[in-house]
């Protein structure tokens, strides 16, 4: 299996991330970073971060994921996301690290949902009532907008047991993307991916239609893949993750991809852009 994704897990204090993390380590023989930081132990067993002083931080080489979370730092290194496959961080170290990151790997960022008062209550048997209350109130300023962030999200609320079966999947299908070969046919002169809002409606699947109808006309040595024709008949079969790793796989067999129609406040659509800027793959907004 190559080497070439890591995984970024995202999550209030609370929702299961360590926890998750754990289990996937063992599915998948994944390794996880363990991001240094100048946060002081909350107890002398704590793993999953590698503690050191402020000095030390500051002379790190490469720290190409950072960010500062109640007057701590936190960070990895160039070598660590080349050496792992998990990443346990928040939306602000994402930016940072897509900013930062010249490597090759793909990046898939994967939000963990929980309910509040479930995460204060996680977190309550662990740490006092006093503690745990202020980490909520800092999470809240945290991710007052992890909903401009594109990214998988799973609902943590119920059994945990479901949870990682239904990540499992996803981790799967992203897996046997990153280990096909992207196609090259010598038949066509360029494979164009054709992103557009879709909403289960066969509206927006004749729109497409008649998009690449015209298209096809200007550019006969064009091959064009739809995801809403390949995959509607999945739409209400299948949750919205395994639905969107199908439209990336779809995606990765192309030359780059074209947007149209009203992406702006298409979900899908946005997913789809921001995977083309994390893989590199060269798209156009049409309209």
């Amino acid at each position: 299996m190559r080497n070439n994704f890591i995984f970024l897990i995202v999550g209030e204090s609370g929702s299961g991330k360590t926890t998750i993390v754990n289990h996937l380590e063992k599915i998948f023989n994944f390794t996880s970073i363990s991001s240094y930081t100048t946060r002081l132990k909350r107890n002398e067993n704590e793993t999953g971060h590698i503690f050191v002083t402020d000095e030390k931080f500051s002379k790190l080489k490469n720290l190409i994921a950072y960010t500062k979370f109640a007057g701590y730092k936190y960070g990895a290194t160039a070598q660590q996301i080349e050496d792992n496959q998990l990443y346990i961080i928040d939306t602000k170290g994402i930016e940072y690290l897509k900013e930062k990151y010249k490597g090759n790997k793909n990046i898939y960022p994967i939000y963990i949902s929980v309910d509040e008062d479930l995460r204060k209550e996680r977190i309550t048997h662990r740490e006092n009532r006093r503690i745990a209350i202020t980490r909520i109130e800092n999470d809240k300023n945290m991710f007052n907008d992890i909903d401009d962030y594109s990214m998988v999200k799973f609902d943590n609320n119920g059994d945990l047991e479901t949870t990682i079966k239904n990540i499992s999947k996803y981790i799967n299908y992203i897996i046997n993307i990153n280990n096909r070969d992207r196609i090259t046919n010598n038949t066509y002169e360029d494979i164009i991916y054709i992103s557009h809002p879709y909403l289960g409606l066969k509206d927006n699947e004749e729109k497409v239609a008649h998009i690449i109808t015209n298209l096809q006309k200007q550019y006969p040595t064009y091959l064009f893949l739809s995801p809403i024709h390949t995959f509607s008949y999945d739409y209400n079969a299948s949750s919205y993750e395994i639905g969107i790793s199908k439209c990336f796989w779809l995606l990765e067999q192309a030359n780059k991809m074209w947007v149209f129609g009203n992406w702006i406040n298409s979900k899908g659509c946005k997913m789809e852009i921001d995977y083309c800027k994390r893989n590199r793959i060269p798209f156009e907004i049409k309209e």
